[in-house]
């Protein structure tokens, strides 16, 4: 199954640093909320550092269901 990358549209508020750090992996909606486009089109190391640099950590990354690896 893999890595699992989830946004909490409640928690999000659309500064789009995610977007800027992996740019392959996230998009804004037309809401201006963060979405997941791809989870697979970076490595593990890029989406991990774009989830630690969410200000609202609304970014949950799990691998295979374990406990999430971050933030």
């Amino acid at each position: 199954m893999g890595i699992q990358v989830r946004v909490d549209r409640g928690m999000c508020m659309g500064t789009g640093e995610c977007v800027f750090t992996a740019p392959t992996v996230f998009e804004l909606d037309r809401d201006r909320k963060a979405v997941v486009k791809d989870a697979t089109a970076a490595d593990q190391e890029s989406i991990l550092e774009a989830a630690n640099g969410c200000p609202n950590f609304a970014i949950t990354v799990t691998d295979d269901g374990n406990p999430p690896l971050g933030p």
